[in-house]
């Protein structure tokens, strides 16, 4: 009883936490001193890519279900379009929007993504280990680095309207630089069928599958839950799984880096299949293809990610802004709190506490 009353009033701390600093943060006036001109924050050191075992079973599907427009993050001139959703207006390329079978935002020619631009023969491509209705994610090495390439279905690739999404998606992957997010180490391609996304390994897995596998192991025995707290896990002797309030404290950091920006990173698709967990337990965020980036304080009121997480105002159709974030947080807290999954493959969940 003291162990659920302590872990509730964590989680409480930790979302009233993260509310007040977004309310703190709207009330300031002057710039971030510590964010350069083009609105990146200043670099942090990559994290040193893993070669760990077989991922196969500690993956699911992290694939967005959705591909929709995303923000760009490009300096330099910069254009505002509104989507016929209703969307607030968010960054895109001055190059003209041409027909639907021409691409608007081609990375593969503009000079600032140059330098993230990956030699096609120095990316080998391995087995498949997560795939879903629009993208495939492989295992593959890169300068001997075990690393993961992400790419669109052949018959998505064919498709303008979405190779212009996961082209601004990448954009976004590059824009980011915090060491409680998957890193990206660049792209590659031989032609726009297989256009890639390299990024860092994470062999660990993802969040949902470690709850699963814990709620197995409480469903075998009762006294299992006491193994696996907010304050203590003695669920592995190699290293050990992070007990749950630092694995919330990363997504947050994660989330607050995000919603720091001058104008603020929404990621849309929080959720236990989008936090990697590395060798070391760490947990990072990954899957910005529904992200937007927030400007000048205007709203959006597109319905985005996916329904158990999705916050009610978005659901309503109404305006929201990072605080839709926030929400999509406390729904992971309470899932870290009861090993419950919100969503299987039939629907939503019957198995609730």
């Amino acid at each position: 009883m003291v162990a659920m009353i302590s872990g509730a009033a964590l989680m409480l701390m930790l979302i009233g936490g993260a509310v007040g600093y977004l309310i703190f943060r709207h009330r300031r006036t002057n710039k971030y001193d510590d964010y350069t001109e083009d609105g990146r924050s200043p670099s942090f050191h990559a994290v040193d890519i893993v070669n760990a075992g077989s991922p196969e079973n500690n993956y699911t599907t992290h694939i967005s279900t959705r591909s929709l427009h995303t923000a760009t993050l490009q300096s330099g001139a910069l254009r505002s379009a509104t989507q016929d959703t209703g969307e607030s207006s968010i960054r895109r390329s001055t190059r003209p929007v041409l027909s639907g079978k021409h691409l608007d935002n081609d990375i593969r020619t503009d000079k600032e993504m140059r330098h993230f631009r990956l030699m096609h023969e120095e990316v080998v491509r391995g087995k498949l280990i997560a795939k879903g209705g629009y993208g495939a994610v492989y295992m593959a090495s890169f300068r001997s680095k075990v690393v993961v390439m992400k790419q669109l279905l052949p018959d998505r690739a064919r498709d303008y309207r979405m190779l212009n999404d996961f082209m601004d998606e990448i954009r976004v992957c590059a824009s980011l630089d915090h060491p409680k997010i998957v890193s990206f180490i660049g792209f590659t391609f031989s032609s726009l069928m297989d256009l890639s996304a390299v990024l860092e390994y994470l062999p660990r897995g993802d969040l949902s599958t470690i709850l699963q596998k814990q709620l197995k192991r409480e469903n075998r025995d009762p006294l299992a839950r006491d193994y696996y707290g907010w304050f203590r896990s003695t669920i592995s002797n190699r290293g050990g799984l992070k007990c749950k309030s630092l694995i919330a404290l990363d997504i947050a950091e994660a989330m607050v880096y995000l919603h720091s920006f001058e104008s603020p990173m929404i990621h849309r698709d929080l959720k236990p299949n989008n936090v990697l967990l590395s060798e070391t337990w760490e947990a990072k965020l990954t899957d910005f293809g529904t992200s937007r980036e927030l400007i000048e304080d205007q709203t959006m009121t597109a319905e985005i990610g996916t329904v158990a997480w999705i916050a009610p105002e978005v659901l309503r159709g109404e305006r929201y802004s990072e605080k839709a974030d926030v929400y999509s947080f406390g729904v992971i807290m309470t899932e870290l709190d009861t090993c419950f999954t919100t969503i299987v493959e039939s629907g939503l969940s019957t198995q609730r506490p």
